[in-house]
């Protein structure tokens, strides 16, 4: 590949760069879109989750199974992030619009909500800290117990495998306790029952010790399972911290990107395609009024012309004619005040230049949107090819009527 061409495509490369580190928007926009529709969700649904937990085993311990404690759980966790959410955000924004220079209800407003949204993240962390070390425990306890792992053995096993072995030498001891002579068991009849206690006594024996070794085999796992369900518990604990903090953090950023725009637009002088001047409409109708006009250029319509003359409202200058006192004070509309004097040609020209000027700063508005990748690309040339077309058109009324 040619050197040139790759200078050429580096320095382009560099100016972009350069460009994108001078717009706030194109430093933090994918950022924002990863807290805005990832991290905060995840973490607001861990957090609901580990609170949820939580409020749910205390209100079974106190109300019992069914729909009640279900209930109660639901209601407190959309209430929590709910209000998490919506202080959170209210306060971060009151804090950039600087509530303490304004006072009053402003900072009034910002008191509340800076309170209410500490208490209630205290209380969101308290619950799912506390609830995610309770519902660890709950569920080693029920899905996973010390007597579920393997190599863990049942000692109500063994004793019920020994019964069954030593069952039928009692049997046989109790036989031979019914042959007697004269009332007396017969010497044969004690020398069998002898041989059976003997045998008695083995498997008592053999029983004895592989109780002794399954209770030091079970009581160490049992040591075990409760060291790692205390790791699992503090591990779960730091797991629902991290995620209130990260819920935090998402809440704080959110409103500082939106501040950041705001910032960004005041910067630029852009002007949004949504926030038009207070005056487009009037200069909208304006311009329909014109373009639809002969060259001749008067403002003002057949209708206006056959209306009478509407009396006039305010006070009057005793030194002037009413023709010449201001529109303001007369209670007119810049429209009337073309109409009914004035070089018309170039009031006409100054309103068109006036609108031509509107239209760019919309333009401008879009074409930054464009640069910014803000919305959709089609979206933005589409709106920008449009507002050529107009101006063009504003021009082209411009210069007829200076030709005029």
């Amino acid at each position: 590949m040619n050197m040139q061409k790759i200078q050429e495509q580096e320095l382009e490369r560099g100016a972009r760069k350069a460009q994108a580190a001078g717009s706030f928007i194109a430093r933090n926009y994918w950022l924002w879109v990863v807290v805005a529709f990832v991290l905060y969700p995840l973490s607001a649904v861990f957090s609901a989750i580990t609170e949820g937990g939580h409020i749910l085993l205390r209100s079974r311990a106190m109300l019992g199974d069914g729909w009640i404690p279900v209930a109660v759980t639901i209601i407190l966790v959309v209430m929590i992030e709910s209000l998490k959410y919506f202080l959170g955000k209210g306060t971060v924004d009151d804090i950039q619009a600087n509530p303490f220079s304004e006072g009053g209800a402003s900072l009034a407003a910002f008191s509340v909500k800076a309170l209410g949204f500490m208490a209630i993240m205290t209380f969101s962390v308290m619950l799912s800290v506390q609830g995610a070390g309770v519902m660890n425990d709950y569920f080693r306890k029920t899905v996973q117990p010390v007597t579920s792992e393997a190599g863990y053995q049942d000692e109500a096993a063994i004793l019920a495998r020994y019964d069954q072995e030593l069952l039928p030498h009692r049997d046989n001891i109790r036989q031979y306790q019914t042959i007697k002579w004269k009332g007396t068991i017969t010497v044969d009849a004690r020398r069998m029952i002898r041989a059976e206690q003997q045998q008695i006594d083995k498997i008592i024996a053999a029983r004895d010790i592989e109780l002794a070794r399954a209770r030091s085999n079970n009581d160490e796992m049992k040591s075990t399972w409760a060291a790692d369900t205390e790791e699992n518990h503090s591990y779960a604990m730091g797991f629902a911290g991290l995620g209130e903090a990260i819920c935090l953090f998402c809440l704080i950023f959110i409103g500082v990107y939106d501040d950041g725009i705001k910032k960004q637009v005041r910067k630029n002088g852009v002007v949004t395609a949504q926030a038009a001047p207070a005056r487009e409409e009037e200069l909208v109708t304006l311009l329909r009024t014109l373009a639809a006009q002969q060259p001749s250029g008067t403002l003002a319509s057949p209708t206006m012309q056959e209306q009478p003359e509407r009396r006039r409202i305010g006070f009057t200058q005793p030194d002037k004619p009413a023709e010449t006192q201001s529109p303001h004070i007369l209670g007119e509309s810049p429209v009337n005040q073309v109409a009914t004097g004035g070089n018309l040609v170039q009031i006409e020209i100054q309103y068109l230049e006036l609108a031509k000027k509107n239209l760019l700063a919309k333009r401008a508005a879009w074409a930054a949107k464009l640069r910014e990748g803000a919305g959709l690309p089609a979206t933005n040339t589409k709106r920008i090819e449009e507002l050529d077309k107009q101006i063009d058109q504003v021009d082209q009324l411009i210069k007829q009527k200076a030709e005029a």
